[in-house]
């Protein structure tokens, strides 16, 4: 079986607006017949600068000397599920979704208070931060297509590559293919929504 791979910026995902553009485009390839993987950056509703991302890495710069890291979370937070109330319908599903929400930035508010005492980030722990906002997107975007009817399942990436590579070869490459098979097929008839982050590789 043959998958087309649809990756989406975070702009592109960035509000409610742009998100429900973003599935109705999914669900016209899969009327045709198409098996579709979809890739989500995290949201960025008004460019780099005020996206996930940037406010992430804020919250881990804030972390380091001490400032106030929450509130930028809670920011985060507050976007994310106002874009999850306005877009999702089905009270089951948005609930559910909110509950998720709130524990991963939970997650991530108990990994920060950690970096605050540490007084220090590595760049595995600056990858962790930074995959949250892939998460949070991938989350709410297939609680979207299954609340339209449209049934997806949510896959992060983070831990998907289990070995120790030195470089990105062709050994590297054949193996994270064979990888992804497996959990693509795993999914059946289901749409995969993933997260661009892979974990740590070289």
């Amino acid at each position: 079986m043959k998958y087309i791979v649809q990756k989406y910026g975070g702009t592109s995902i960035g509000r409610s607006d742009r998100m429900l553009n973003v599935a109705e485009i999914v669900k016209n390839s899969l009327s045709t017949g198409e098996h579709v993987v979809v890739v989500l950056s995290a949201m960025s509703d008004s460019g780099k600068k005020e996206g996930t991302t940037s406010r992430l890495m804020e919250a881990a710069n804030e972390a380091i000397i001490k400032g106030s890291y929450y509130r930028i979370i809670d920011l985060i937070e507050s976007h994310h599920l106002s874009v999850a109330n306005e877009i999702i319908k089905d009270l089951r599903i948005r609930v559910q979704l909110e509950d998720e929400i709130r524990a991963e930035l939970q997650k991530l508010k108990s990994f920060l208070d950690a970096i605050q005492v540490i007084g220090e980030i590595s760049n595995r722990s600056m990858d962790v931060i930074i995959s949250t906002g892939e998460k949070l997107s991938a989350r709410i975007f297939a609680a979207l297509l299954n609340s339209l009817g449209i049934d997806s399942e949510y896959f992060q990436l983070d831990e998907i590559v289990d070995k120790s590579f030195q470089e990105i070869d062709r050994r590297f490459c054949n193996y994270l293919q064979k990888k992804l098979s497996v959990l693509i097929k795993s999914a059946g008839a289901r749409v995969p929504v993933v997260t661009g982050f892979m974990g740590f590789v070289p």
